[in-house]
């Protein structure tokens, strides 16, 4: 990911330099001066990928326990700060981290981050996680041009008791950002955030705020799993693989209506229900993305992804089928609604291939009658023009052979003089539709026969085409 951040090039080991404001030269004194800034007895210099050499105050874990009286819920400032293996647990403290840079594992476990702002702006984590578990946050917490260069970041059980927590145009060169069993009763919002390469999980998670909101965020893998969505969850993602809403009751509302689906690899709604509304509108793109979808399953907290099945494809039409008919949005219900049927037919045929060979080739004979006959005549019902236009296919199709095979022989009388070119398209008309005037007859029994295929197959057509007009009529 060049260019998305500066990578380091270097970190010096301590300097017997003493750390002060004016060590600092590659901020503006004007931002400076907002800053509480602690003198430290010792610097670190960090080169980047720009040649920038960027100076930082050192301190340790066992310094800032002895002298900054962690253990006593003073504030911590680390402001301007190089830290590494940074490892809190069970602690109540007050955090002020800007310009802060976090080397190796950093880790507050069950900590209570006491009624204050917690600001991670313009920090730099680097190492192998960045670890927030079980802890409870009182204050907002604000993730602001900061660089998170961890392979996993975990924010697992954490509570947010009516704040914000937001990370604003922060980049994650992460595999993994987690927030699991998470009980959410602020704010949230990913604004301009980028994780091209992470999978964003909230699994097993009460969102019961007002919003949760992803505006402009870059993301690999968007997953939603098992979770109960009281709120207005609006994902408005720049750019998506997969995007995956699983397992979950939504009660609020889910905007996804500015989504581009054509850029997005797989969506997947598997086991989702839905009581609220999901804002979204039906494309070829979604379509396909849906077919693409990859399902998620969790085993000893290990994901593996599988092509979900002909059924999920179903279920996952079916849903949309309701939501969208509970938006009046009758276009895309009726399009929806085919491709459930559609999925609903390979899934029984999929159940007959470990049937007996009888079963099996009843089932494929079921399947592609009604492929036929529901499906390419009128789209289960759902469009009477198609079933209109095969009307008229039987009809010149009947008219053709009754005109053409010599061993089809009709009689005639002598009233119809007047219309001798189109006597059989006259004869296939009125026995399609059954009218039987009786000025043309069959006269043998393979013209019978053929007068009482085309009468059934009138009397079939017409119902349909009756029911697939009015359906969409009083819609």
């Amino acid at each position: 990911m060049k260019g998305e951040y500066l990578e380091i090039i270097s970190i010096s080991e301590p300097l017997n330099e003493r750390f002060t404001k004016n060590s600092i030269k590659w901020v503006d004194d004007i931002e400076k001066r907002h800053i509480e800034i602690i003198e430290r007895e010792k610097t670190i210099e960090i080169t980047f990928s720009n040649n920038e050499v960027r100076k930082y105050g050192y301190t340790t874990y066992d310094k800032i326990c002895n002298t900054e009286k962690i253990c006593n819920t003073e504030k911590i400032n680390l402001n301007f700060t190089y830290i590494k293996d940074l490892s809190v647990e069970c602690k109540e403290i007050i955090l002020d981290s800007q310009y802060s840079f976090f080397d190796g594992d950093t880790q507050f476990i069950g900590c209570n981050f006491l009624n204050h702002n917690v600001n991670f702006n313009n920090c730099i984590f680097k190492g192998d996680i960045l670890n927030f578990t079980s802890s409870v946050f009182e204050g907002n917490v604000i993730f602001e041009l900061s660089t998170v260069l961890v392979n996993e970041v975990n924010f697992d059980y954490i509570k947010l008791n009516y704040n914000e927590l937001c990370f604003k145009s922060t980049f994650f060169l992460s595999d993994l950002v987690s927030f699991y069993k998470v009980k959410v009763c602020s704010h949230v919002e990913f604004y301009r955030t980028k994780l091209p390469m992470a999978m964003l999980v909230f699994r097993e998670s009460d969102l019961d705020n007002k919003k949760v909101i992803f505006n402009k965020v870059v993301v690999h893998r968007f997953v939603i799993k098992n979770c109960i969505i009281n709120c207005h969850l609006s994902i408005k993602l720049e750019k998506v693989n997969y995007i995956a809403i699983n397992g979950c009751i939504i009660h609020g509302t889910v905007n996804m209506d500015t989504i581009q689906f054509s850029n997005v690899k797989g969506l997947n709604l598997v086991r989702t229900r839905i009581i609220g509304q999901i804002y979204i509108h039906w494309s070829k793109e979604l379509k396909q993305a849906i077919n693409q979808g990859i399902a998620f399953k969790y085993v000893e907290e290990i994901t593996t992804f599988i092509n979900p099945s002909n059924k999920e494809l179903a279920e996952q039409f079916v849903l949309l089928k309701e939501n969208f008919s509970n938006l009046g949005q009758y276009g895309d219900e009726d399009n929806s609604y085919v491709e459930f049927k559609r999925y609903e037919a390979l899934s029984k045929l999929d159940r007959c291939k470990s049937q007996n060979v009888f079963c099996r080739n009843f089932g494929r004979f079921k399947y592609y009658g009604q492929r036929v006959i529901y499906d390419l005549v009128g789209g289960y019902g759902t469009k009477p023009m198609s079933v209109f236009i095969t009307m008229i296919i039987v009809w010149l199709g009947f008219a053709g052979i009754y005109a053409c095979f010599p061993n089809v022989e009709l009689g005639f009388s002598e009233k119809l003089a007047g219309i001798d070119k189109i006597k059989h398209i006259y004869f296939s008309v009125i026995t399609f539709l059954t009218i039987g005037y009786g000025d043309i007859s069959p006269l043998n029994d393979l013209s019978a026969l053929l007068s009482m295929v085309e009468g059934f197959l009138g009397i079939f057509l017409m119902s349909y085409f009756t029911v697939s007009f009015v359906r969409k009529l009083l819609r």
